[in-house]
This record gives C-alpha cells, sequence and structure tokens, in this order.
C-alpha cells in the first residue's frame, strides 16, 4: 500500500529514528516547529531527514517552550526554526530557505 502513495508531509512526527529513516527512504516530507531550537529530539530528527525533505512549520496555535514561551505562534518563528536548520545542515539562512521552499512547492504545488 505506502508504494502507491507518491507523496505524503509528516508533520511535526515524533518518531524513532527507524520509522523516520524509513518515511525519508520512501521520499517522503518531514516537518519540524520551533522546537527544533531548543529540543534535543527535534534536533535528532534532523539527522535521520535529508534536507530536501526537510519543511517547516509553526503548528500554531501552540504553547510553546523555551525561548517561545509567552510568545504567540505565527509564521515569525519560522525564521528562528529556519536558523537552527541552516546550522545543523551547515548551509547559509538562504541556501536552506530556498531548499525548503522548493520542497513545498514540490509537495504542494
Amino acid at each position: 500500500m505506502i508504494a502507491m502513495i507518491k507523496k505524503a508531509h509528516f508533520h511535526w512526527l515524533k518518531a524513532e529514528p527507524t520509522l523516520i529513516e524509513e518515511i525519508a527512504a520512501c521520499g517522503f516530507f518531514i516537518s519540524v516547529t520551533p522546537e527544533v531550537c531548543y529540543r534535543q529530539r527535534d534536533r535528532k530528527l534532523l539527522s535521520h531527514v535529508p534536507i530536501g525533505q526537510l519543511l517547516l512549520e509553526t503548528d500554531g496555535p501552540w504553547p510553546f517552550a523555551g525561548p517561545f514561551a509567552d510568545v504567540s505562534t505565527t509564521p515569525l518563528l519560522l525564521c528562528h526554526s529556519l536558523r537552527e536548520v541552516s546550522l545543523f545542515y551547515h548551509q547559509d539562512m538562504k541556501t536552506a530557505a530556498n531548499t525548503i521552499v522548493a520542497n513545498t512547492k514540490r509537495l504542494y504545488g
């Protein structure tokens, strides 16, 4: 059945590394939220997802913790996630942003 699925977006995925790797091997997209800025679990997820399959989201409204405690969830938080992602993948923010925009267009048109 999974072979019949052409595109999928795993929204705010919290799964074991082996499952994340299986999802990535199928070419599906996985998104991270601003939690990637302060949660080790979310940073570890990046090590199993090629940047060519990564999306960013806010999942708002959501009461984030860490540096975003008591901050309203808006698309403005995406720049913080982008900074963390670009550092993780050793890319400048513009390159990482271009890749993620291209990923979003590939998935959603």
